[in-house]
């Protein structure tokens, strides 16, 4: 029969090391959920201006360190008057700081594929 030897105890180094891992891991799991919930409320409120006959196809969200963030959106516009009145739609939406819609996407005048981007209050 073997016999059991007593666990040692923990030392202070390791116990130090530990709750230092354990405060760091908790930083990064807290900012991935306030990252999501940043970029959730924004495309929220993206969505809800937007008028029926304008098609979103795809929206990507950044969180740059050196530029900060934005959000380019890719979509479909029956006419260029349905596009800059959703412009203008984000425009007075207190949400966003800055919108970018280039003049180029107002090259064809229906069914325009458009491209812009946002930087969120």
């Amino acid at each position: 029969m073997q016999k059991k030897e007593p666990m040692p105890l923990v030392d202070q180094d390791s116990l130090t090391s530990v709750e230092d891992l354990n405060s760091k891991l908790s930083t990064i799991e807290n900012a991935e959920k306030n990252k999501y919930l940043v970029s959730q409320k924004v495309i929220n409120e993206i969505i809800f201006q937007k008028m029926p006959d304008i098609k979103i196809s795809q929206i990507f969200y950044e969180n740059n360190v050196l530029n900060g963030k934005k959000i380019n959106i890719r979509g479909l516009a029956p006419s260029r008057e349905r596009l800059l009145l959703f412009r203008r739609a984000l425009e007075d939406d207190i949400t966003f700081k800055k919108v970018d819609l280039p003049i180029s996407n107002f090259v064809k005048g229906s069914n325009i594929e458009f491209y812009l981007s946002i930087i969120p209050s």
